[in-house]
């Protein structure tokens, strides 16, 4: 009796499956892949929220001087 074999798709989970790797293996190299655009992504934000903070504080004091 022959065995057939059904190949796995050429996907990156299968690839990875078929190669051995573990789970953990897999998530780690996830993890350092997103971590980079996640730490963009936060830098960016504080930088947004420094700029808008000086923008307010520069109008409340424009406001200030103006009602002096």
């Amino acid at each position: 009796m022959h065995r057939v074999l059904v190949p796995l798709r050429n996907t990156t989970t299968a690839a990875a499956v078929d190669s051995g790797l573990s789970l953990g293996t897999l998530l780690l190299r996830v993890a350092l892949v997103v971590a980079p655009f996640l730490a963009g992504y936060l830098l960016y934000s504080l930088a947004m929220e420094a700029v808008k903070r000086r923008e307010r504080r520069e109008a409340g004091a424009s406001q200030a001087a103006g009602a002096v």
